[in-house]
């Protein structure tokens, strides 16, 4: 058996008690959608709740089914509705970010990274794009991957593209 060319990581993680709490919530929805389906026999109240029923599932399915795939020369996130490609050769920025709800985007320095753990940076994101700058308030940024930040991601990344430079600058012209 081969092995894959690339090595791959899950970024969100529902572990825990935060999966009891996540499926006991979409079991108790469920269950009253189909109370609801048997107790108003109607078609259009049944495709409504139907899809209610499925619509949580199809969300939590697609959360635990996020992963960040890492290529010899390049890195891709893929769901289960799409892929996003960046090859290490195109990326010109990359860092990482906090996006709050209603503050725009500030871009976290090194030191803060070197300084603090995984869960201190829960909400941050790693950001890699082709564009000269970082354009994180754009509605329609440049081409980019961003997925959620791990410190273990993070050094992978900032090691992929050092290797690239210091190949790139070895090579003669």
């Amino acid at each position: 058996m081969t092995t894959p060319p690339y090595s791959e990581f899950r970024t969100p993680s529902l572990k825990g008690w935060i999966l009891i709490y996540a499926l006991t919530l979409l079991l108790m929805e469920s269950a009253m959608s189909v109370w609801i389906i048997l107790q108003v026999m109607n078609g259009w109240v049944t495709l409504i709740f139907l899809v209610l029923v499925l619509f949580p599932c199809i969300i939590l399915w697609n959360f635990q089914a996020t992963k960040v795939r890492f290529g010899a020369d390049y890195i891709e996130t893929a769901t289960l509705f799409r892929k996003k490609r960046i090859y290490i050769k195109d990326v010109n920025k990359f860092g990482v970010f906090s996006a709050g709800r209603y503050t725009r985007a500030q871009i976290t320095q090194q030191k803060i990274l070197d300084e603090s753990s995984d869960n201190d940076l829960a909400s941050h994101k790693i950001y890699i794009t082709k564009s000269e700058v970082f354009d994180l308030r754009s509605f329609s940024p440049a081409e980019h991957v961003k997925f959620p930040y791990r410190k273990t991601l993070y050094l992978k990344v900032r090691e992929m593209i050092d290797h690239h430079r210091e190949n790139a600058n070895a090579t003669p012209s």
